[in-house]
């Protein structure tokens, strides 16, 4: 009974409510408005519905025009093997090594949410997202979890790729400590990795 469409301006609502929803529950989840779903190119959207019902969503945002990574120097050993190894990279799955002086091709998996008891659902929203990758002509995908996500380990069986791991840290009085620790075990964090 599941379906995966493809995002239109009337579906952004749906989408809205769902995303909402699910960042409601996870520490640093950004708020979206729903005028800045609206902001996102419909054909990068995707949605699966069980029945008439939303369930889970993926987003592939391209953020190339406000923000990039741009290669600035190599060592010497990586500089020499970077037209071998961009030849390899499609048999290897990663990504091609760009020029010394260019950007790093990449989009990023955003607006992302699945139902808590059906985490495996995070491979085919990811895996729909393909043909956007494509058509933004980029090399790879950028997508963030917490450690503790039921979602990562689906997510590194499915696509391997690179990891960048990075902490966070909670800062908080003397005299809440327990809150804070209480917050920091019970709920996941979230941050939209694009805007980081």
């Amino acid at each position: 009974g599941l379906s995966l469409r493809h995002g239109t301006p009337e579906l952004m609502s749906d989408m809205h409510a769902l995303l909402n929803d699910a960042n409601s529950n996870m520490q640093l989840a950004p708020a979206w408005t729903l005028a800045h779903l609206r902001s996102l190119r419909p054909s990068h959207v995707r949605i699966i519905f069980e029945g008439d019902k939303p369930i889970a969503c993926a987003a592939a945002w391209d953020l190339r025009m406000f923000k990039q990574t741009v290669v600035r120097w190599y060592p010497p050993v990586l500089r020499l093997a970077r037209v071998p190894l961009n030849m390899l990279a499609p048999l290897t799955r990663m990504p091609r090594l760009p020029a010394i002086g260019c950007p790093v091709s990449h989009a990023f998996v955003s607006h992302f949410a699945t139902p808590p008891d059906r985490p495996q659902l995070i491979e085919p929203l990811i895996r729909s997202l393909n043909g956007s990758a494509n058509s933004l002509k980029v090399d790879s995908l950028t997508v963030g979890f917490d450690a503790r996500d039921p979602r990562l380990p689906i997510v590194r069986r499915a696509f391997g790729g690179l990891e960048y791991r990075t902490q966070l840290y909670l800062v908080h009085w003397p005299d809440d400590a327990a809150a804070a620790d209480a917050v920091a075990r019970t709920r996941l964090v979230a941050p939209e990795v694009a805007l980081l």
